[in-house]
């Protein structure tokens, strides 16, 4: 019988999150829908599979034993089936395939629990020989300031600005090379193992505009900091951070998602610039003070909400060029 238990695991200071499996006897301690704990006595090929599903594989050997992973897997093969990315056919003669390996990462949440399962299948490109596998080697990604220039330009010619964003854009361009890889590891076709897939698209990076206000309030939310006490500067003036300072450590995972996620905001908020880049020091080993400051710039950020960089139409165009050498 199926059943939806709380395991709660701990091993090199880490803890578990909530697993979906199978079993018909449940000696660990568990949750149950009543909030009550009851032991269970998981068989050993249990307790291994939710192990192998709480770490991430070194080679896929490893990723085939969990089921998560090989969910992951699948997906991953199932978007490039619906792209039309590659289709299988024989090798040429003249032509060399290029060998694919897998790639698994554990996405976590803001309290350290496991959100998602993420496999991705990537090209051995140092086989790969320039000019014949392929030309550019980089993928053509519009920076911030590109972008932030181009709006600058838009306000004031008065032109209209579409922002979009393309759903896995990666695999929407074509390529002119001929390029062959060989078939993924533990996902041969049986019958057509010595066949190889013809790669039709590659993959390249896109950017979008975010709205400043509705991402603040995303992030606010995020750490629960919506309804908190705001302040009119996002640092203490003179205050000073240090690496040790004697605060208490604190869990680094949240403490750097909370710094990603301030530097982001900084495209279209740089007020915060300076005060990010300060406790973005401390991302390896943050304590409570390093926290606190970070919090007091989403205390500032909560309570300027509708700043932002707005752009108007001027006189005239004037390029100003700043520098801080001698």
């Amino acid at each position: 019988m199926k059943k939806v238990v709380q395991w709660v695991l701990i091993k090199g200071g880490s803890m578990s999150t909530t697993q979906e499996i199978e079993s018909e006897s449940t000696s660990f301690q568990q949750l149950n829908g009543d909030g009550e704990s009851t032991t269970v006595s998981p068989s050993s090929s249990t307790l291994n599979k939710f192990a192998l599903s709480l770490i991430e594989p070194v080679n896929v050997k490893e990723a085939l034993k969990s089921k998560q992973w090989i969910d992951a897997m699948k997906e991953e093969l199932q978007s490039l089936e619906y792209h039309k990315t590659w289709t299988l056919t024989k090798l040429p003669c003249d032509k060399q395939a290029i060998g694919l390996r897998w790639v698994f990462k554990i996405k976590r949440n803001a309290d350290g629990e496991v959100s998602r399962y993420k496999a991705r299948l990537v090209a051995k490109g140092y086989a790969q020989e320039y000019g014949k596998d392929f030309e550019e080697t980089f993928s053509p990604v519009a920076r911030f300031e590109t972008i932030r220039l181009v709006l600058s330009l838009a306000a004031q010619h008065g032109w209209k600005v579409y922002p979009f964003d393309v759903k896995t854009a990666f695999l929407n361009g074509f390529l002119q090379e001929e390029v062959y890889f060989l078939q993924p590891p533990g996902f041969e076709i049986k019958g057509d193992e010595d066949k190889v897939y013809k790669l039709h698209k590659h993959y390249m990076v896109s950017s979008r505009l975010h709205e400043p206000e509705k991402y603040a309030k995303d992030l606010l939310n995020k750490f629960g900091m919506m309804n908190c006490k705001t302040v009119t500067t996002p640092m203490i003036s003179n205050e000073k951070l240090q690496m040790d300072d004697g605060g208490a450590m604190v869990d680094s995972y949240m403490y750097r998602s909370l710094i990603g996620g301030l530097m982001y905001l900084n495209h279209s908020r740089p007020d915060t610039s300076f005060a990010v880049g300060i406790v973005a020091r401390f991302m390896q080993y943050p304590s409570t003070y390093h926290l606190g400051a970070a919090k007091r710039i989403l205390r500032y950020v909560a309570g300027t909400l509708e700043y932002g960089i707005w752009y108007r139409k001027g006189q005239e165009i004037d390029l100003v060029d700043y520098s801080d050498s001698d």
